[in-house]
């Protein structure tokens, strides 16, 4: 029987998740490093490219989600 690898699947979710969630701690430390400096941020939290960043944290953490559960539904069929 051929089986889906959902175990890789919730494998790759998770490094994806875990790549955008320490990008989006590293834009709020250097914006608070920048903050604290020189008294702003330079709209570094209002940039355009942290709405894809907070989409692809939450899809993969989803997908990551779903991906163990249907690997642990997979397992136990057997």
């Amino acid at each position: 029987m051929n089986k889906f690898p959902w175990g890789i699947i919730a494998g790759i979710f998770a490094m994806i998740w875990s790549l955008a969630f320490i990008g989006l701690v590293a834009v709020y430390v250097i914006s608070s490093m920048m903050y604290a400096q020189s008294g702003g941020d330079d709209g570094l939290r209002d940039s355009a490219w942290l709405l894809p960043l907070y989409i692809g944290n939450i899809v993969s953490a989803v997908g990551c989600g779903i991906g163990l559960v249907m690997h642990r539904i997979s397992s136990n069929q057997e």
